[in-house]
């Protein structure tokens, strides 16, 4: 049996691929705003995962309502371990 240096062993393969998905957000059956979600690897071997929601009709564009995550994450074991988050809210005058 050979043991090899951990530098010597190639990097796990994520279990997703990458994608970007675009929504449209309703309440009641009616337009609210447009939300997109999006896993991309970065280049320090990291993830990043974000969901942003932002309103495009009625009251929620009319208080410029947004919501915006983003986890930035590894795969160890085939399981995402979570090295950053932020999360932040507008509406109207309150963030």
């Amino acid at each position: 049996m050979v043991l090899l240096p951990p530098a010597s062993i190639a990097a796990e393969a994520p279990p997703l691929a990458a994608f970007e998905l675009r929504y449209e957000v309703l309440r009641n059956c009616s337009p609210l705003g447009e939300a997109t979600l999006a896993l991309k690897p970065l280049a320090n071997g990291e993830w990043e995962f974000t969901s942003h929601t932002q309103g495009t009709h009625g009251l929620a564009a009319l208080a410029g309502a947004e919501i915006l995550e983003r986890s930035r994450f590894r795969w160890r074991e085939s399981l995402p371990e979570l090295r950053q988050y932020e999360f932040s809210q507008d509406v109207a005058f309150k963030h």
